[in-house]
């Protein structure tokens, strides 16, 4: 029997042209499956992720929002020192002086302020007593007339008595919260305010706080304790009444 040429060069045609036809099946790309969906996110939501130390942040989140959210972090961080023992030239996390405490604090929001408080006293914005709000920074006379010496750290505030509560190392009893309005010792020796919070710059890096590196210390807190003062008070008093009595 003889095979037709032809015949046989049209089998092979039509087998090729199925052949190719299977391989265009498999291999065409399907738009609508390979296109990913488009995502966008708001910028402050991105920040958020990559901050996962700091506060929830929203896109809708204003600056005042944001600031009064660190504040209270600031804060709630201070407090949780309360009773902790005042050792001079130390920085934390277990003793502090004055300076030592404030500047640790701060520390753990990226800020670095200096390990005196005759320099923390340089840095900020500064702020009249009645504008006092909560994260601001109080300076006092130390033992020397007109010279910063000791720093606390705001807060509260009391509007309606011109009053804020501040919280700080004092020699005698360590982190303890005061009320200025009924501390006629603080009052006497209040110097300034300064405002840190949206003022000085955060060291952060990848999103993440940086600690500052603490600085030596320097032997400018020297003023002490509310009750230490008011005793010295006393005993100069004394002493100067007695030196009277003998010019006599």
């Amino acid at each position: 029997m003889t095979t037709n040429p032809m015949h046989h060069s049209r089998y092979r045609l039509v087998r090729l042209l199925l052949f190719v036809g299977c391989i265009t099946a498999f291999t065409c790309p399907t738009y609508a499956q390979d296109v990913p969906p488009t995502t966008t996110h708001p910028a402050n939501v991105q920040d958020s992720i990559a901050h996962p130390q700091l506060p929830q942040l929203h896109a809708n989140d204003s600056i005042a929002t944001i600031t009064t959210s660190l504040i209270d972090s600031i804060i709630a961080e201070a407090r949780k020192h309360l009773g902790k023992r005042y050792v001079h030239a130390t920085a934390g996390p277990n003793t502090f002086d004055c300076s030592g405490f404030t500047s640790y604090v701060f520390s753990r929001f990226g800020y670095s302020l200096s390990r005196s408080s005759s320099h923390q006293h340089t840095q900020g914005k500064a702020v009249k007593r009645s504008d006092i709000q909560p994260g601001d920074l109080i300076f006092f006379q130390g033992r020397t007339a007109q010279r910063v010496g000791h720093v606390g750290l705001c807060i509260s505030v009391d509007p309606e008595r011109h009053s804020f509560k501040f919280i700080h190392a004092a020699t005698s009893r360590g982190i303890v919260i005061n009320d200025f309005a009924t501390s006629g010792y603080y009052i006497r020796r209040y110097v300034a305010a300064k405002r840190i919070v949206g003022v000085l710059p955060r060291k952060m890096k990848n999103g993440h706080v940086v600690q500052p590196t603490q600085e030596t210390p320097l032997p400018t807190d020297t003023i002490p304790s509310e009750h230490e003062g008011e005793k010295a008070a006393t005993q100069n008093h004394n002493k100067a009444v007695h030196t009277n009595k003998t010019a006599r």
